[in-house]
């Protein structure tokens, strides 16, 4: 009598198909961490980079502001480029301009006077010259600057502005009004 040898079939182990699978879903999680990595180390390179500018640009413009310059028309003519002796890579450009006060008449589009040397908004001659005189005072006291530091390599940059007051202005006689 022929024995009959019966195979046992075993469920212990894995199929091809199975193990294709496993490795697909374990090949998307592994891209998934690769890129989500990739990303953090970008971030923290542009993070880098903008704190650095943020001090160099923050540096020059305290540096401004206790030796201010000699206010004068022709520092609104250029911009003044200097590099940083710490870092030949960094650039500062700082520009200064004059308060610039608008005129409210124009603004508002009431520039005639009527017959009674009043214009439109009411205000007398008196009060137009007395606003002249703190326009033309608030003018020369108050300066703008600002200072754009810029990466030469990436063109990355970065800008800070501020208010500076001229403490050599003379505030001028409003005279008799």
């Amino acid at each position: 009598m022929a024995k009959e040898i019966k195979k046992n079939k075993s469920n212990g182990g894995f199929t091809l198909l199975e193990v294709m699978i496993a490795m697909t879903v374990f090949s998307f999680f592994y891209v998934a961490y690769y890129v989500a990595q990739n990303q953090n180390v970008a971030s923290s390179v542009t993070i880098r980079e903008e704190i650095k500018l943020k001090e160099l640009c923050t540096k020059k413009l305290n540096e401004i502001i206790v030796k201010p310059p000699q206010f004068k028309e022709s520092l609104t003519l250029t911009t003044e480029v200097t590099a940083f002796e710490e870092d030949k890579n960094y650039e500062a450009r700082v520009t200064y301009k004059r308060l610039k006060i608008p005129d409210v008449k124009k603004i508002m589009g009431k520039e005639e006077e009527d017959e009674s040397g009043n214009n439109d908004s009411g205000s007398s001659a008196i009060e137009q010259t007395f606003m002249n005189k703190i326009k033309e005072n608030l003018q020369e006291m108050i300066w703008q600057v600002e200072v754009q530091v810029i990466n030469k390599e990436t063109k990355a940059s970065y800008s800070l502005s501020t208010w500076l007051q001229n403490t050599e202005a003379q505030v001028k006689d409003l005279g008799s009004l």
